[in-house]
C-alpha cells in the first residue's frame, strides 16, 4: 500500500487533485469529513468541543454548528488552538485506522492540516499543492461566497510557509489553468505509484 498525503492552503485546489486520483483508482480519505463525523452528539470529541466552546455552539438536535464554532475560532489564534489541541490528536488516531483498514493498493489523504496535526510519520509521500494568495482570496470570495474579511480570517489560519513546502515530496501548482493541473495531477499520481 502506498499512503500519500495530500495537504495545501485552503482553496488551493486539493479537491480537485483528490476526484482525479479517486478516478485513477485511489482510495481518497477527505479528513475534513473524517473531522466532522468526530464531532457526532455525544462523542468524546463533542463533549470536549462543547465544554471548550459552550452551548451556544449546540443545534436544537444536538450537533455542532460548525458555522458558529468557525466564526468563533477563526478570528482568534488562541481559541484556535483551543481547539486544535482536541481535534489534530482525534484526527490523527481516526486517520490511521481508516488507512490501516482501507482495502486499496493506493491511499490518499484530502488533510489541509497534515503539517499541524503532525501526521507526517503516516505517509510514504507527501504532496503539498500550492497556491497564490490572489487565487486564493478569489475563489473563496466568488466560489464560496465568503465575505473578504471571513476568507482573510480562513487563509491567515492557515498559511503555509517555507519549511513545509521543504518538508514535501512533490509540488502541484495550483495557479494553473483548471486543464493544465488536472493533467498534472495525473501525471505526478503516475510518477507515485
Amino acid at each position: 500500500m502506498i499512503k500519500i498525503g495530500l495537504t495545501g492552503n485552503i482553496a488551493s485546489g486539493k479537491s480537485t487533485v483528490a476526484k482525479v486520483w479517486r478516478k485513477m483508482g485511489a482510495k481518497v480519505i477527505d479528513v475534513d469529513e473524517l473531522a466532522h463525523n468526530l464531532y457526532r452528539p455525544r462523542t468524546k470529541v463533542w463533549q470536549q468541543v462543547v465544554k471548550a466552546f459552550g452551548k451556544v455552539i449546540v443545534k436544537a438536535d444536538n450537533t455542532i454548528n460548525r458555522a458558529v464554532l468557525r466564526e468563533i475560532v477563526f478570528p482568534d489564534k488562541k481559541k484556535m488552538k483551543k481547539l486544535t489541541r482536541i481535534m489534530y490528536p482525534a484526527i490523527v488516531k481516526e486517520l490511521a485506522k481508516q488507512m490501516a483498514a482501507a482495502k486499496s493498493k493506493i491511499v490518499v489523504a484530502d488533510m489541509a492540516v497534515l503539517f499541524e496535526a503532525k501526521a507526517e510519520k503516516l505517509f510514504d509521500k507527501i504532496v503539498v499543492v500550492r497556491v497564490s494568495q490572489f487565487n486564493q482570496l478569489q475563489r473563496l470570495t466568488e466560489e464560496r461566497n465568503l465575505t473578504r474579511e471571513q476568507a482573510m480570517d480562513r487563509i491567515n489560519s492557515m498559511s503555509f510557509h517555507g519549511e513545509k513546502i521543504s518538508a514535501c515530496d512533490y509540488l502541484l501548482d495550483g495557479d494553473q489553468p483548471l486543464a493544465e493541473f488536472r493533467k498534472a495531477a495525473q501525471s505526478l499520481f503516475q510518477k507515485i505509484t
